[in-house]
């Protein structure tokens, strides 16, 4: 599976020097608050017909097949691309330049969820018209369970980040010297509260396509496809 990758952006926008005060007290300013937007993007899927069942039997997948894994059980296809994500985040500063204190805080974070699903073929099902349709079929319904899984968790994301973001008080005072201590504390934050929601997603996705890989579904395409070798 692919994990997560996070891509961490981060800009500064200088909002003003203040007046020297005895104490600086940092609050995130009303027209200043955190912004939040989750993207989607869901490529087609691409199907791959290079590959024997020997060599998709070594495909590192997650998927549990019913029947084992043992020298007698062929792999006929199988789906790759798990759902991904990427996060851009801008950080607030406002410095009060003669006390050499500096506020920090979320601008605004970026997060697209991403899908790239590649089905793969064994090479030798290709003349079987009857299993090649079956297998087809059977890879789309991962396909369109990690869709809807993706679609899913825009939505949780778009929650639990926003109300994450806009929990999230404004940071400090810190010294100028300090403000990559104040940068790497806000942004590991958000890192640590992105992953705890993919690591939900992959514990969901398991169980969603673990209801596709059923026996009964192999069996229900050797029903349809008499003298079928292997399994989807």
């Amino acid at each position: 599976m692919r994990f997560l990758a996070a891509l961490y952006l981060i800009f500064f926008s200088l909002l003003g020097s203040a007046q020297a005060r005895d104490e600086v007290v940092c609050s995130i300013p009303a027209d200043q608050r955190p912004s939040l937007r989750v993207n989607l993007e869901i490529a087609q899927p691409s199907v791959d017909y290079t590959k024997t069942r020997a060599q998709l039997k070594q495909f590192d997948i997650n998927s549990i097949s019913p029947y084992g894994n043992g020298p007698n059980v062929h792999v006929n296809g199988l789906t790759r691309g798990a759902v991904g994500f990427e996060t851009k985040t801008g950080l607030h500063w406002i410095r009060y330049q003669k006390l050499d204190r500096n506020c920090f805080w979320y601008a605004h974070v970026d997060i697209t969820v991403k899908l790239k699903p590649t089905v793969y073929l064994a090479r030798e099902i290709q003349s079987d018209n009857c299993l090649y349709r079956e297998v087809l079929n059977h890879e789309y319904k991962h396909v369109d369970t990690d869709n809807r899984l993706a679609q899913d968790y825009q939505l949780i994301l778009q929650d639990e980040i926003e109300r994450f973001i806009q929990q999230t008080p404004a940071i400090g005072p810190y010294t100028i010297a300090e403000k990559q201590k104040a940068q790497d504390w806000l942004i590991s934050r958000l890192d640590y509260t992105v992953k705890a929601v993919f690591q939900r997603l992959n514990a969901d996705r398991l169980k969603r396509q673990a209801l596709i890989d059923t026996r009964q579904e192999y069996e229900r395409v050797a029903h349809l496809c008499p003298g079928a070798v292997g399994k989807m």
